[in-house]
């Protein structure tokens, strides 16, 4: 599914907290590249009969086998947008089950200020679900998550701290290219609240990397940078 049709299937639901009316199979399929349908298909073949057995979050693979975490770790939304992409492309019910049990595990994290991965781990998996669903209790974690993330916003050098917790000196001044994928969660915040705090943290933020990390010819400089 390409991105541009994944938005699409999401804007359904933006305007209202209204649950999404799923499209058959052979509909979303239509404008699709035959390529991308058979890897669209391919993978949620793949996820129909590997998703039942995870009862965590998978990290990545060791010695050919799957690593995982109980909180997440940095990526536990990936996960849980997976199942979310799973159930709109093929309408099966049981990956919205899944999904729904996967994204709840991530509760805690909505309260955690010590990680800018916030956008990873709710944008995809809280977002997502109140786009779909219209519970609101997905709306309402993921505005707590960029509350959370927000408090990791350095006003002097203009940046969101990448790692360490709040209050501790080891990478205070640490900023990394990867911290812009979080941003789409306080642009969120600020559209579902009003407020403009979140997003102007993240346009500073943004603008800060595009002045430190981005040569003149384009290219980048470093991927993360001490202020």
């Amino acid at each position: 599914m390409t991105d541009v049709s994944r938005r699409a299937l999401l804007a359904g639901a933006t305007g209202t907290a209204g649950a999404l009316a799923l499209p058959a199979f052979p509909v979303a399929a239509a404008a699709e590249p035959r390529v991308l349908t058979d890897a669209a298909s391919y993978a949620v073949s793949k996820l129909r009969t590997v998703a039942p057995t995870v009862t965590a979050f998978p990290t990545g693979t060791k010695f050919e086998k799957w690593a995982f975490s109980q909180d997440g770790d940095w990526v536990g939304g990936f996960w849980a947008g997976a199942l979310w992409l799973a159930w709109i492309y093929s309408g099966e019910e049981n990956f919205q089950s899944l999904a729904i049990a996967s994204a709840t595990k991530l509760a805690p994290r909505q309260n955690d200020t010590s990680t800018h991965d916030l956008g990873f781990l709710f944008s995809p998996s809280w977002v997502t679900g109140w786009r779909l669903t219209g519970d609101d209790k997905w709306r309402a974690g993921a505005l707590q998550a960029a509350s959370s993330l927000i408090q990791r916003y350095n006003p002097a050098g203009r940046f969101i701290r990448a790692w360490g917790a709040l209050g501790t000196s080891g990478n205070a001044g640490r900023a990394i290219m990867d911290t812009l994928m979080n941003l789409d969660l306080l642009s969120f915040a600020s559209q579902q609240t009003g407020d403009p705090k979140y997003l102007d943290i993240a346009i500073a933020h943004a603008r800060t990397t595009q002045h430190n990390f981005v040569r003149p010819t384009g290219r980048l400089d470093s991927a993360c940078l001490r202020f």
